[in-house]
């Protein structure tokens, strides 16, 4: 991205026209409560569930951190796609989903961020996770700038690889691979 130039984004996207007799229920990440408890119902659940039994035990939960909506939505798509079990959660500030990864207490596989982001940095924000969240999470600056930005974002010790905008569905399959288990996608 160039400031007062804006950015160019190339992507496909892939409509899915549900049944609409289909009662398959959606987990809404923003409900942390269903969230954390989403292994004991999905387990007990006497309802058609869209989930495979291996999806219910342990769903694959990405988060993605952009303030560009259609970016944005564009990777969640994308990921959806890709793996149409994974819980996706969007961000458009940095704030927002900190705070929401300290309230929910849920553990993410992977987070997507924007290397510019209005209140922060991808790599600021990914310090900050790293401190609210078990393990080491998976970290992956996404950006439109130059390579040249490659170095700095890899030398900052947080950050699991590094991705230029834009980034199409065969970019985002290869990533999902690198940093997933591969069973868990199609």
């Amino acid at each position: 991205s160039v400031v007062g130039e804006g950015s160019v984004f190339i992507c496909d996207l892939h409509v899915v026209v549900a049944d609409k007799n289909d009662s398959q229920e959606q987990i809404d990440l923003n409900d942390t409560t269903k969230i954390s408890n989403y292994t004991k119902i999905a387990a007990s659940s006497n309802k058609k569930s869209h989930l495979s039994l291996e999806a219910q035990k342990a769903p694959i939960k990405i988060m993605v951190v952009e303030d560009n909506k259609i970016v944005a939505q564009v990777l969640r798509d994308q990921v959806e796609e890709l793996m149409p079990h994974a819980l996706v959660t969007v961000h458009y500030r940095a704030r927002d989903a900190l705070a929401w990864v300290r309230a929910s207490g849920v553990q993410m596989d992977l987070f997507l961020f924007d290397l510019s982001l209005p209140d922060s940095t991808g790599i600021d924000l990914a310090k900050k996770i790293l401190k609210v969240q078990d393990g080491l999470p998976k970290i992956v600056i996404l950006t439109g700038q130059t390579s040249e930005q490659r170095e700095c974002v890899m030398q900052s010790g947080y950050i699991t690889e590094y991705l230029e905008k834009p980034i199409v569905l065969s970019d985002m399959r290869l990533l999902l691979q690198r940093h997933l288990p591969y069973d868990r996608y199609r």
